[in-house]
């Protein structure tokens, strides 16, 4: 029996032993609210948070987590503005390249983000057949949102789409322009990263319109850059990640018996619980124990 197996086996015998101590333990409102703050608000200088009539602070974490990214703070223009607990990102002046950054990159596996284009409540030029400028591609962590005229570089190994239908990679143009293709009130915008492949994509409205491109390689992130004397917000709304393709077998039938017990212990994310198993090794422990840090 190798170590996995052998975790799994002990961590079955103590679930069975103690399941109704370890439901009343994962399903502590505390304990979900901690891992919230810690994960999501970490951001947060002390305001008082407060959740919607019929919320629990555990449906709220896995709301969370299951969009995916967030737009990072720290890695954000300071002439971007950071709303609805740094899901939306909105440029407040000025046709200068602003970027803005997600929390977190990823080496592996394959992964899509989408954002929505909305008005600002305080902006009421902006309508329906406003076209907007925005970029969106990924980067590595080297990529210069304080200066994004240069955008998608070899030095920060990036690929980015603009509005106008062209897609730069490498300090080179991928793609030169579409024509007719904008941006605009109420777009759905995605890019998807294999980098089990190196490849980028673009999507508009759920469909394909540039791509893939191939290259990247290392740890990436989605980055945004906004230009425009028109307020608009960009918010995230989907970010679905796959951290491994096509494990073997005998690895994803431990793993999806090692989901069965968390799962069994209250913890139902279970694209959360396959990123931490991933991470540790399939050592499971190790998992219980991040989970209820």
């Amino acid at each position: 029996m190798n170590n996995t197996s052998w975790m799994i086996f002990c961590c079955c015998l103590f679930v069975v032993s103690f399941g109704v101590q370890w439901n009343t333990v994962v399903n502590e409102e505390r304990i979900w609210k901690a891992m919230f703050i810690k994960d999501f608000m970490w951001w947060n200088t002390g305001k008082e948070l407060f959740l919607k009539e019929g919320q629990t602070w555990k449906s709220l974490y896995i709301e969370y987590h299951l969009k995916g990214w967030q737009w990072d703070p720290s890695a954000t223009n300071q002439k971007i503005v950071l709303s609805d607990n740094n899901f939306s990102a909105s440029l407040t002046s000025g046709y200068t390249y602003h970027g803005a950054r997600t929390t977190r990159g990823e080496e592996r596996g394959i992964h899509y983000l989408e954002v929505l284009i909305v008005p600002c409540e305080d902006d009421k030029r902006l309508d329906n057949t406003k076209s907007i400028f925005m970029g969106i591609g990924v980067a590595n962590a080297k990529f210069n949102v304080e200066n994004c005229c240069s955008g998608w570089t070899g030095e920060n190994g990036g690929i980015g789409y603009y509005n106008d239908g062209q897609v730069y990679g490498f300090s080179d143009r991928l793609r030169s322009k579409s024509g007719t293709l904008t941006y605009k009130s109420g777009d759905s915008v995605g890019v998807e990263f294999n980098l089990e492949e190196g490849e980028v994509s673009f999507y508009l409205n759920g469909s394909l319109v540039a791509g893939p491109f191939s290259g990247i390689k290392g740890k990436v992130y989605p980055h945004l850059i906004l230009a425009n004397d028109v307020k608009h917000k960009v918010t995230i709304t989907k970010g679905k990640k796959s951290a491994t393709q096509n494990p073997t077998p005998r690895v994803a039938q431990a793993y999806e018996e090692a989901l069965s017990i968390l799962s069994s212990m209250g913890f139902v994310n279970q694209e959360f619980c396959r990123d931490l198993l991933l991470l540790h090794d399939g050592d499971i422990a190790k998992v219980i124990n991040e989970l209820l840090a």
